[in-house]
């Protein structure tokens, strides 16, 4: 059995956990409390943002496979609907990010959620009207463009907040668990960050953004900045274990060498992260494989 670092066990200062088995792990949080309206937070759906990528379609099918509930926001025609078309046990809410009564709606209807898995991000190239057109992704008006990363990984962001807090308001607290990437622990003037923020419309700089957001907000959440996810098959010759530490950033050395984490082990740990609430809230962890 994979061994993962209890996030349970991370303390307040970090660094000291102790390993538990996955099973162990998922076993010591099956009995959850019941809301005021009487419902299981349990068998409410997790919302999954960003369902149609290939860690979020995993999420879904995950949720899928277990019988838990789940409620996906896609965009309308999504190129990649296919992936969680067809699988049990799901609701699929057509929105954007960028559109508030979207989130609102996604997050509160039918009796709300228990949970958000976001694992959304714009990745697209520079296109030269972000320079001589900026007020097109930089403001709200009728006709911005929704794919820049600003609109995804920030406003994006600052919208689910919003959602997620007035929830809370009035039911018990469900908590944002957000994944984004180990790359974004290295400092701003790093080449990697420069080179990226000019070909990618500054998505490391927007998704920084992001997850400052999250955490400015209040509502309970969780920052993964995982290593570069792999197939686990591929890597199931190796003998691995997994790890959660608080001080996984990357070193900003010229070669920068990112750490691997196999993608149903990253599923695993999402789904996971839900069911904690003070010990890993409002921090931003690093999950990766330690290769044996």
């Amino acid at each position: 059995a994979v061994l993962l670092t209890s996030c349970q066990a991370l303390s307040a200062h970090g660094h000291t956990c102790r390993p538990l088995r996955l099973t162990q792990l998922r076993a010591a949080t099956e009995s959850a409390p019941t809301s005021e309206c009487g419902m299981s937070p349990s068998r409410k759906p997790i919302l999954v943002i960003g369902a149609t990528g290939r860690l979020g379609s995993a999420i879904v099918q995950k949720l899928s496979s277990r019988n838990i509930p789940y409620r996906c926001l896609v965009r309308p025609k999504s190129p990649n609907f296919e992936r969680i078309q067809g699988l049990s046990g799901g609701q699929i809410f057509e929105g954007d990010l960028a559109n508030p009564q979207h989130v609102e709606a996604a997050v509160s209807s039918g009796g709300g959620i228990s949970g958000c898995i976001c694992v959304s991000g714009s990745f697209r190239k520079t296109k030269m009207s972000d320079v001589l057109l900026p007020w097109r992704w930089s403001n709200n008006k009728k006709g911005k463009d929704t794919t820049h990363p600003y609109i995804v990984n920030h406003i994006g962001m600052q919208n689910l907040c919003k959602s997620v807090d007035d929830y809370n308001q009035c039911h018990e607290k469900i908590k944002i668990v957000k994944v984004s990437g180990v790359m974004l622990s290295l400092p701003r003037w790093h080449h990697i960050n420069i080179l990226g923020n000019m070909i990618y419309s500054g998505v490391l700089r927007w998704h920084r953004a992001g997850e400052r957001d999250i955490i400015d907000s209040g509502v309970p959440c969780t920052i993964l900045r995982p290593g570069s996810f792999r197939d686990d098959k591929e890597y199931g010759h190796l003998k691995k274990g997994m790890q959660i530490v608080e001080d996984g950033a990357l070193k900003p050395s010229l070669r920068v060498k990112k750490p691997l984490i196999g993608k149903d082990d990253l599923t695993e740990i999402c789904i996971d992260c839900l069911k904690f609430q003070d010990d890993i809230d409002g921090r931003i962890l690093y999950p990766r494989w330690i290769l044996k």
